[in-house]
């Protein structure tokens, strides 16, 4: 068994930046570039933790930090 080799994983599409990941749940630039860079920027993977985390999208798009 060859763990750690072999085929990337797929990126699911689609992406976000940072700068829209850390809009859309009020992160601050850093905190948003942190999962981003563990996660990856696949829409999809960053929802999913978040809702994981009991973090929800801010309704109206404001920047809170």
């Amino acid at each position: 068994m060859n763990i750690g080799k072999g085929h990337p994983r797929k990126l699911r599409e689609p992406h976000y930046t940072v700068e829209q990941f850390a809009d859309k749940y009020g992160l601050f630039y850093g905190e948003a570039k942190s999962l981003f860079d563990k996660f990856g920027p696949s829409m999809v993977e960053l929802d999913l933790l978040m809702r994981a985390k009991g973090i929800m999208p801010l309704a109206d798009g404001t920047k809170t930090p």
